[in-house]
């Protein structure tokens, strides 16, 4: 999935190595004003079955 942060820009892109190994998964970070190859932040094996960015409102 993909997806862009509304107040930071940054640019969020999950990845699952395949839904038998949903457990071997990636989430990167990209702040594209600072680097456009290496991303800001990575999260190995975090989720299991990703399905999107959610960006709850700052109360």
């Amino acid at each position: 999935g993909l997806g862009v942060h509304p107040v930071t820009g940054r640019v969020y892109i999950n990845t699952l190595k395949s839904f038998a190994n949903y457990g071997q998964n990636q989430i990167w970070g990209f702040d594209f004003s600072t680097s456009t190859e290496a991303p800001a932040v990575k999260y190995e094996n975090y989720t299991n079955f990703p399905a999107g960015f959610f960006f709850p409102e700052k109360n």
